[in-house]
């Protein structure tokens, strides 16, 4: 979940610490016991995720066919999408209104009112397509692009002191910020490869909350003395400020199927709860991505990075708890990890 950030902030590894006997009481004893391991995985489903962006000030770039735009002049632009993706499906809304000089004298105003209905998905979960189009048996999605099939424009032009006004409609895309965060330059415009309509702009605001996100890993470590190895998943919910690059992240995570290396399970470390923590995306290493949504390589329209987080979790097993903190870092894009950890095994053992 870019940082396609889809993004996500994921307790994957647990180094659990500890040692010594505490003092035995009427129903029993506890013992704390050594716990370490490395986990490797990725994002099995990129869940539910809500999208907000918004711009206020000037576009970087602007063209509309049929009208000569006065690229000495600066365009005003205003910009407002809320989006939703449930799954492979995408609902939501855009505003947008834009003004510019004409070569020659006088002004244009465009004001585009669409209705999102689809999306252009940067990668379909299980899968692991980023083709653009998802398999049958994808159940989930992270957008490129936002897609209205019917977008109304209402266009003013005011040459000479003499106005006019027009109505056009289009298919429009709307590239996600989440595929350039820090409010770099993402772009809108006609479906018919931005021929018609193209707008190139920063932004102000942009925000990701994710639900349900999933991810799933393989474990290895030690118990004691004795190696072990098992299965990691977590349900995440995450808020990400797309402009500063951090988020917050809790959810639930089960350690399963835990096994000695000669096979035997291990049932005090079969455990589920919940953790918590920040994440960010690191400012420096980002891989452009352009080419891949249709712009030239180089031109600082997509940029994908990786992910770091840190946080806390507690679980709880059959007569046992687990806690500490961990500490993940994503790869480029950030669909896979590797995480460590530290934290404390007690179990409890009755009389």
């Amino acid at each position: 979940m870019n940082k396609v950030a889809i993004a996500l902030s994921l307790l994957a590894v647990f180094l659990l610490s500890g040692s010594g006997l505490i003092a035995a009481n009427a129903q029993g004893s506890t013992q704390q016991q050594t716990l370490s391991f490395s986990a490797f995985g990725g994002v099995a489903s990129a869940g539910n995720q809500n999208y907000v962006i918004q711009q206020y000030g000037q576009a970087l770039m602007a063209s509309m066919a049929g009208y000569n735009f006065n690229t000495t002049q600066p365009v005003q632009f205003s910009y407002s999408l809320s989006a939703s993706i449930n799954g492979l499906s995408a609902s939501g809304a855009a505003l947008f209104d834009l003004t510019a000089s004409l070569v020659g004298g006088g002004t244009v105003s465009i004001m585009g009112i669409a209705l999102i209905n689809s999306q252009i998905p940067a990668l379909c979960l299980p899968s692991g397509s980023t083709s653009g189009v998802c398999a049958p048996g994808d159940t989930s999605s992270i957008p490129a692009f936002f897609v209205s099939t019917n977008t109304m424009l209402f266009i003013m032009t005011n040459v000479n002191g003499h106005t006019s006004m027009q109505t056009e409609s289009l298919p429009m895309l709307f590239e996600s910020a989440y595929m350039n965060p820090f409010g770099a330059p993402i772009v809108l415009g006609s479906a018919d490869g931005f021929a018609t309509m193209l707008v190139v702009t920063p932004y102000s605001k942009g925000t990701v909350t994710w639900h349900g996100a999933v991810t799933e890993s393989q474990v290895l470590g030690t118990y004691g003395t004795t190696s072990i190895s098992g299965g990691l998943v977590q349900v995440i919910t995450e808020h990400e400020n797309l402009i500063t690059g951090t988020t917050t992240d809790h959810g639930t995570v089960t350690m399963t199927n835990m096994v000695y290396d000669n096979g035997n399970p291990v049932p005090v470390l079969d455990a589920s709860g919940s953790f918590s923590g920040t994440s960010v995306i690191p400012t420096q290493g980002g891989v452009d991505c352009s080419s891949s949504i249709g712009f030239p390589a180089g031109s600082g329209v997509c940029t994908m990075y990786g992910f770091n987080s840190t946080g806390s979790f507690s679980l709880s097993g059959s007569q046992s708890t687990i806690s500490g903190s961990y500490s993940t870092v994503w790869g480029i894009p950030a669909f896979s990890f590797t995480a460590t950890a530290t934290g404390t095994v007690t179990t409890t053992n009755s009389n």
